[in-house]
C-alpha cells in the first residue's frame, strides 16, 4: 500500500526559454511562446477582419524582469476576463526616473474552438525558474506557466 510521484507523465506546467537582440524583442517572443501554449497558429489570429479586437497595454515595474512577468500576465488576463487571445504587434520599453515603462500594441480574437486550435490552458505564470537575463548578443528569458 502506498503511491509515489512520478513527475515525467504529467505536467501542469510548461517552460519556455525565449530570447531577443533587444528588450522588446524578448518580450514580444515570451508572450508569443505563452500564447503558443494556448493555439496551435498565433499568427492567424486577428487576420479575420469582423472579428478583430485591439487592445493596448500598458504597465511599469521598478525591475524589468517582473515587468516581464506583468506583461506575461496581461496575456492571461485578457484570455480570462475578456475571452481574447492577443499577438503583440509592437512593443516599446523604456526607462522614466528609475521605473521601467512598457507600452504594446496587441491584436486578437475572442477564442473560438470553431477557429482555433486549442492546446492547454495557461492558468498564471510562476516565479518559479523565472529569469530575465542580458547576453552578449541580446537577452534571454526562462519562463515557467502554470497549465
Amino acid at each position: 500500500m502506498g503511491y509515489r510521484y512520478i513527475d515525467d507523465h504529467v505536467s501542469a506546467d510548461a517552460c519556455f526559454v525565449a530570447n531577443g537582440h533587444t528588450l522588446e524583442e524578448v518580450f514580444i517572443a515570451a508572450w508569443e511562446a505563452a500564447l503558443s501554449c494556448m493555439i496551435n497558429d498565433p499568427h492567424s489570429l486577428g487576420r479575420r477582419r469582423i472579428r478583430r479586437r485591439r487592445r493596448y497595454i500598458e504597465i511599469e515595474d521598478e525591475t524589468l524582469d517582473m515587468l516581464l512577468f506583468r506583461f506575461i500576465e496581461e496575456l492571461v488576463f485578457y484570455k480570462d476576463a475578456e475571452g481574447l487571445l492577443l499577438m503583440v504587434l509592437e512593443c516599446r520599453i523604456r526607462r522614466v526616473r528609475g521605473t521601467y515603462k512598457l507600452n504594446a500594441a496587441a491584436r486578437g480574437e475572442r477564442i473560438d474552438p470553431a477557429n482555433h486550435e486549442l492546446l492547454s490552458d495557461v492558468k498564471a505564470v510562476t516565479m518559479h525558474r523565472f529569469s530575465l537575463v542580458e547576453k552578449p548578443d541580446g537577452w534571454e528569458a526562462t519562463v515557467v506557466v502554470d497549465l
